[in-house]
């Protein structure tokens, strides 16, 4: 039998029911049953569609403490080539948004901080934020070490998907008040349950946005949707000064739409930055040296 047929659980003797819709994690709207999948290989876990706005979650996910037991999995080889193609587009578009050296940024969920030197290194003033993870790149240059309440420009790079409850944790984010929040995510457009972004077997994946999800929840909150292939933007909407020529906005558009002429000024722009990394990273162990410099002074 397909497992989408089943209603018996691997985890208890109950029948899951299909009937009783859940709530919208997202927006509030009823819900309609997909599929099952198995999570973790031993949960049976249903999936639901939004009813209003076309978003796909899994059942409340009671074993999210259980997948991220270990914080990184040993199947994603692609870590490392995701964070240099994530810095090579984040860096140009920062450039066209006219961010300078000064403006605060934030990697939300940085997880080990590789995304945050690397920004640094392009002269980007990025600190980390991650609950879970070892910061073992940007030691020093974590949210909580620098009181950052509020960022100009902020990221989250494979983060959405992994929220249990995205309409309370999205909005907590807001509170650090992005002009540019660049993040991304594989978009639902009615994926049947073969769609490998699921990815069952690690668990940690279990709200998928439409277009039209996101659309709404950047549209209440005063934002723009600029939807990309995978990575996206919401534009604050109000006059801030990122962004505000038409050229400009064109050409961070192409670029998160993954235009071949847009990728490649994006590699050749980070490569350029990067010939004066090594002024970046020496000034940054300075500025650690002096700040534990002045902590021992302090205590």
């Amino acid at each position: 039998m397909d497992l989408h047929q089943m209603v018996l659980p691997i985890q208890t003797a109950g029948m899951i029911s299909i009937d009783r819709h859940v709530p919208c994690r997202l927006c509030g709207g009823e819900t309609t049953f997909q599929f099952f999948k198995l999570i973790l290989n031993k949960y049976q876990v249903r999936y639901w569609r939004c009813t209003k706005c076309r978003s796909l979650q899994t059942d409340t996910p009671h074993w999210l403490a259980e997948s991220y037991r270990t914080v990184h999995s040993a199947t994603d080889t692609g870590m490392v080539a995701r964070n240099w193609q994530m810095a090579q587009t984040t860096s140009l578009l920062l450039r066209l948004a006219g961010v300078d050296a000064q403006t605060p940024c934030l990697d939300w969920g940085g997880g080990n901080g590789l995304f945050c030197r690397t920004m640094r290194d392009q002269a980007y003033n990025f600190v980390n934020s991650d609950k879970y993870a070892d910061p073992f790149y940007c030691i020093g240059f974590m949210q909580e070490d620098w009181g950052l309440a509020v960022s100009d420009i902020v990221t989250s790079f494979e983060v959405f998907e992994h929220l249990p409850d995205p309409a309370v944790q999205l909005k907590e984010i807001l509170k650090l008040d992005p002009k540019i929040w660049i993040f991304s995510t594989q978009l639902y457009a009615a994926q049947d349950r073969n769609w490998s972004y699921l990815s069952p077997e690690l668990g940690r994946h279990v709200f998928f946005y439409s277009d039209v999800g996101l659309s709404r929840f950047a549209e209440a909150h005063g934002y723009r949707l600029v939807r990309g292939r995978e990575l996206h933007m919401f534009l604050k909407r109000s006059d801030h000064g990122y962004l505000q020529g038409r050229l400009q906005r064109y050409a961070a558009f192409r670029l998160l739409a993954g235009a071949k002429p847009a990728q490649l000024a994006a590699a050749l722009h980070f490569l350029s930055r990067q010939r004066k990394a090594y002024q970046h990273w020496q000034a940054d162990s300075q500025l650690i040296r002096e700040k534990a410099a002045n902590a021992c002074r302090t205590h």
